[in-house]
């Protein structure tokens, strides 16, 4: 297994084999390249960064389609399953941007409008968990 994983190493002479060193960028070292940046934000590099901070919310597009409950927007009594995200600090959430606007450093406080099922608008300052620990709930 992993063959196909591995770059050729294998110089234009036949039967001379060259060094991960000798490997041009589309050897190793571009291969090595390419994993790190495949690994990006998988856990892989645990002292680059903390884990980020989570509202405890889970969405389709931009509803919050469920809490975690000893997540912060459940724990503030405001925010609710069935919600849409208006804004986050100011700014207008879409399906494509919501998850950028939603993740931040733990212990780090955002700004939260929502329109609630009736209608109503809704503004709550929600400060981040630590998403690790929320998951693990």
């Amino acid at each position: 297994g992993g063959r196909g994983l591995m770059p050729s190493v294998e110089a234009g002479v036949p039967g001379e084999k060259m060094s991960p060193r000798e490997s041009d960028a589309s050897g190793w070292d571009g291969w090595l390249a390419e994993l790190e940046r495949a690994c990006q934000g998988l856990g892989r590099h645990p002292q680059k960064r903390p884990p980020p901070g989570s509202l405890g919310v889970s969405l389709s597009g931009v509803q919050i389609t469920g809490l975690i409950p000893s997540g912060p927007a459940f724990l503030s009594g405001v925010i609710d399953v069935g919600d849409t995200i208006l804004t986050l600090d100011g700014h207008q959430i879409t399906p494509d941007n919501a998850v950028q606007y939603m993740s931040g450093e733990e212990d780090s406080e955002v700004v939260v409008e929502v329109k609630k099922l009736s209608g109503v608008r809704k503004t709550q300052t929600l400060t981040r968990a630590n998403s690790q620990k929320l998951l693990s709930m």
